[in-house]
């Protein structure tokens, strides 16, 4: 997994500025609902008598509990808005390192290459969105993070039993994430080449329609395009099978998680310790409490996806190259302007700048000879 790590780094570093403020935008959407529960709990305290309860103070309660999802709100149109620059910029470097090996990097292109274009085309398509959203789900997983840090600190000042019991199927949902990660892996890169195995075949067809007409063959063409869609629908339901039970798991999180707060809060409220504005509260943390570890069983499965993804991209590049060229910063120029294309000068220039034209023309010779 070493490669990957190397890969994610540098997609966050590259441009360090726009994803720590996407970041830092991002991470006050997982933080905000501590604030909606501890109004939560201050608004049902006052309506079952727990604290003095006033009409005007009811309301004030109501509207700051409407004023942080509507803050919320706004900081999620934000953050969706700047991030966007950053994923396609990433997404643009892998795209434009793996094409500068292919057109410009010494050793014969074609042997690396797949069987046809089109799966090329599938592969900068797909896995390159694999490689960008695991390293976007770091942002997601601090948030997470950080907001289950705060959440189990402000119940455990409550009833540390209950945030106990909150925190084992949480564990539990981890450690079943991690035991399933290589079964993920190998449906996904089964998946990922039969999907591309399609994209190639239909470009095939586009590009002998003369010869499969000439030839009578439409029905032949047609029968292996299904047959190559079979298996290709075969493979992605397996794989989209793991990574759903995989959610699901994680997911069962929070009924098993309200229903431990019901059971151990019904004999702390009978006996007054446990309030109904901290019931509220505990329930109103649950839900957000299984975004931790749905964002460590999202981490977990995109892992093995985006190591396939690095896999199969580092492939297209040269012997000699590896996932550190895939992902080194080489210029990308997104908003600024780019340099400009320096002119033919001397013959040291043209060989320090040798074009793909007369490298195919110089391999032409050599055969030739």
């Amino acid at each position: 997994m070493r490669p990957v790590m190397l890969v994610a780094t540098r997609l966050a570093t590259f441009d360090l500025r726009r994803y720590l403020i996407g970041a830092l935008l991002w991470l006050p959407v997982h933080v905000i609902p501590l604030a909606g529960g501890l109004v939560l709990q201050q608004l049902f305290d006052q309506l079952s008598g727990h604290r003095a309860a006033g009409l005007a103070a009811s309301l004030w309660l109501c509207a700051a509990f409407v004023g942080v999802e509507v803050v919320r709100g706004l900081v999620i149109v934000v953050a969706w808005t700047y991030g966007v620059y950053w994923w396609g910029a990433a997404a643009t470097l892998l795209r434009s390192n793996a094409l500068r090996s292919i057109l410009t990097a010494r050793g014969p292109a074609a042997a690396r290459l797949p069987h046809s274009p089109g799966e090329s085309v599938a592969r900068m398509r797909d896995d390159v969105a694999d490689v960008v959203d695991f390293t976007d789900e770091s942002v997601s997983l601090a948030g997470t993070t950080l907001f289950a840090v705060a959440a189990l600190a402000i119940m455990a000042s409550i009833d540390p039993v209950v945030t106990v019991a909150l925190v084992l199927p949480m564990i539990v949902a981890g450690v079943l994430g991690r035991a399933t990660r290589q079964a993920v892996r190998r449906r996904h890169q089964r998946s990922r080449a039969l999907g591309a195995a399609v994209t190639a075949y239909v470009g095939e067809l586009f590009g002998g329609v003369l010869a499969i007409k000439t030839a009578g063959a439409e029905d032949a063409a047609l029968e292996r395009l299904r047959a190559h869609n079979r298996r290709r629908r075969d493979a992605a339901v397996k794989d989209r099978l793991a990574t759903d039970l995989l959610d699901a798991v994680t997911g069962t999180t929070v009924e098993i998680g309200i229903g431990l707060v019901l059971l151990l809060a019904a004999p702390a409220m009978r006996g007054g310790d446990f309030t109904v504005g901290d019931l509220a509260l505990f329930t109103s943390y649950v839900g957000w409490l299984t975004a931790l570890p749905r964002s460590i069983g999202a981490a977990l499965y995109r892992l093995p996806q985006a190591a396939v993804a690095v896999e199969r991209l580092t492939r297209l590049m040269a012997p000699h190259e590896s996932a550190d060229d895939l992902s080194r910063h080489t210029g990308v120029h997104l908003r600024d302007t780019p340099p400009d294309t320096p002119a033919p000068g001397s013959y040291t220039h043209l060989r320090a700048h040798e074009t793909l034209r007369h490298r195919v023309c110089r391999l032409l010779l050599e055969k030739k000879k």
